[in-house]
């Protein structure tokens, strides 16, 4: 009976830790307050400008971190480009903000090694600087470096394959933020 009950108990636990929609956006907004605010609210500029995702050599070379990293910027591109879009056209006395994200660390654990191998398989973990810039002066705004770590203890493994989600919504709660 002992061991029907923890096997029972087994799925409701890796459940009851697999990150939520709900849960990565209130996590998100958390962390984003933790950087230091912008020189300046972002709102004065007049308009905004997303660029690519710029990756580093060690991950571009890497065909599966290549691939998660397009997954990130696709991911920044769904959070980003609706603020951009509805930027507050003219109201500010800057000109254009360029919102400029650069990967610089990744590391995620695939479901497969996190399933076979479990916590010995390590932690997964990314770093995005997200560099805000006036495109006029040159000048860096804001440049906060968002670093997640997803220990990949519960769900599953669904802790490693949402870090992408974290990064994303912490890059969107930060701008949103210091509008």
């Amino acid at each position: 009976m002992k061991k029907l009950f923890l096997l029972l108990l087994i799925p409701c636990f890796l459940v009851g830790c697999v990150a939520t929609p709900e849960r990565i956006a209130k996590t998100s907004r958390q962390d984003s307050l933790k950087f230091s605010p912008p020189k300046m609210k972002l709102s004065s500029f007049s308009s905004a400008k997303l660029e690519a995702l710029q990756v580093i050599d060690a991950i571009a070379n890497d065909k599966d971190k290549a691939a998660l990293a397009k997954d990130l910027e696709a991911k920044l591109q769904a959070q980003l480009s609706p603020l951009v879009a509805a930027w507050p056209a003219g109201t500010g006395e800057n000109e254009t903000l360029l919102i400029q994200p650069k990967i610089v660390h990744l590391r995620i654990i695939s479901s497969t090694t996190r399933f076979m191998v479990g916590i010995m398989a390590g932690q997964s973990s990314a770093t995005l600087q997200l560099n805000l810039v006036d495109a006029k002066t040159g000048d860096i705004i804001a440049n906060p470096e968002i670093t997640k770590i997803a220990l990949g203890q519960g769900g599953g493994g669904e802790n490693d394959s949402n870090l992408l989600d974290y990064l994303a919504n912490i890059a969107h709660q930060y701008v949103l933020v210091n509008m």
